[in-house]
């Protein structure tokens, strides 16, 4: 154990305080006061509520310090909020039994709720990003700000020359590549990108707090219509096939 860690006893627990007939703000100022007594932590500010519903819960420290508490369910365990305390803080709390762990009311009731994104949004912001940041090129390895290219679906010569650049895109690192493609538009808007290179620009740029994967962009994108396809092209006796993802005909445009 940390030497420098202090070692504090949390308050014996007594029913919420609560009377009858206060305001939501006096609740939760009341609430606030109750959680810094019983955890021995003055310097907790506010607790964070993340979403209205499946919420992530957070106490934020006077210095701006974010201690994330976890879903509703974490509150109910008291080892959950002891060791985020002690990574914040350093502070060992000697938490009562679970069974006479009141804090969960508490923070409930001094919880400010902070609006998120849905999946859906964020999945459509990174998309917006993916599509218009389509392409790598020299040896400073730059993003040029331009669209996915419009590829003519039945002009096969034009198809086998982008799906070999989305081919060697994704068989290659993105710092690696000197010419990639990640992506097109056909005649009818529909979007088909490459989801390991969609994945890459993601957790490269760290647009998304959680590592994105195949699979879970997977799920987001069939969720906003996207489907899996195969796309070919033959050159002379040289065939390539690539696995993408399509949107519904113009996606985007529906969109603005």
């Amino acid at each position: 154990m940390n030497a420098t860690a202090k070692r504090v006893i949390a308050s014996k627990p007594r029913p919420v305080p609560f009377k009858r007939g206060l305001s939501r703000e006096e609740k939760k100022t009341k609430a606030l006061e109750l959680i810094r007594k019983r955890l021995k932590a003055p310097s907790i500010a506010r607790v964070i509520k993340r979403g209205k519903t499946d919420s992530d819960y957070e106490f934020e420290l006077s210095d701006g310090t974010l201690v994330k508490l976890g879903k509703a369910d974490a509150l109910d365990n008291p080892r959950r909020t002891k060791a985020a305390l002690y990574d914040a803080l350093g502070v060992v709390v000697e938490i009562v039994e679970r069974k006479k762990w009141l804090i969960k009311l508490a923070i409930a009731n001094a919880s400010e709720i902070i609006e998120t994104s849905t999946d859906a949004e964020e999945t459509l912001a990174w998309l917006h990003a993916f599509v218009s940041r389509s392409s790598l090129r020299g040896s400073d390895q730059s993003y040029l700000s331009e669209c996915l290219p419009t590829i003519d679906y039945i002009d096969k010569s034009k198809l086998f020359d982008a799906l070999r650049l989305i081919r060697s895109s994704a068989n290659t690192s993105e710092i690696d590549s000197r010419y990639s493609l990640k992506g097109f538009f056909d005649n009818d808007a529909r979007c088909y990108l490459q989801i390991t290179a969609f994945a890459r620009f993601i957790n490269f740029g760290s647009l998304s707090s959680e590592r994105m994967t195949a699979p879970k962009l997977s799920a987001r994108l069939t969720k906003l219509g996207f489907k899996k396809v195969e796309v070919g092209a033959r050159q002379g006796e040289k065939v390539i096939n690539v696995r993408m993802y399509v949107s519904p005909a113009k996606f985007f445009d529906a969109l603005c």
